[in-house]
């Protein structure tokens, strides 16, 4: 009975676009979703960072399970730096190749996100460039297995991923409900 709401890739760039995302985290809050997950790329103008995040911060109370973020590829090539300072400022919840154990209903389940899959080495860097980079698959499986760590044996899983490379890795590791975004066009 639990619903999930997701929004992702809202790459959102001027304030007038603010309107429709908080139309649109209202609506997941009016079909009663449990959980919200925001599946990375939430902004191409840094200039707009804090008030698209606090649309989800108002909104928080709304789903039971809370309001969860995870970073894609746009976080890094704009300045994930710049992004993981309002989150912190903000209080989000935002799992980095982690996860988190949840109650529903007195059912524990575990929710895992995974980053936007760049090498390593890519990670730190502030000169990430649109076309710069591509998704490494073998980082992918790392990043899951790090999400991991802390799932108990036998534990229901949720994968939240923003590439969906992650997918059949997740199945082999036993996830059945996975979520991805990465393909742009504002998905909900």
């Amino acid at each position: 009975g639990m619903k999930i709401a997701q929004i992702t890739d809202t790459h959102i760039s001027y304030p007038w676009q603010l309107a429709r995302l908080k139309d649109q985290v209202e609506k997941a809050a009016a079909e009663k979703a449990d959980i919200l997950i925001f599946t990375g790329d939430l902004a191409d103008n840094v200039q707009v960072i804090a008030a698209t995040t606090q649309i989800f911060k108002d909104a928080e109370g709304k789903f039971p399970l809370g309001v969860w973020f995870l970073l894609g590829n746009h976080e890094y090539i704009r300045g994930v730096d710049k992004f993981l300072e309002v989150y912190k400022e903000k209080n989000i919840h935002l799992l980095r190749n982690t996860g988190v154990t949840l109650e529903y209903k007195g059912t524990p389940f575990y929710l895992a996100g995974v980053d936007y899959p760049f090498s390593k080495d890519l990670r730190g860097s502030r000169g990430i460039t649109q076309g710069g980079a591509s998704s490494d698959p073998v980082q992918a499986v790392e990043d899951l297995k790090e999400s991991l760590k802390d799932r108990r044996p036998g534990e229901f899983t949720i994968l939240a991923a923003h590439h969906p490379v992650i997918f059949d890795e997740a199945f082999n590791q036993g996830i059945t409900l996975s979520f991805a975004g990465h393909t742009h066009a504002y998905q909900v």
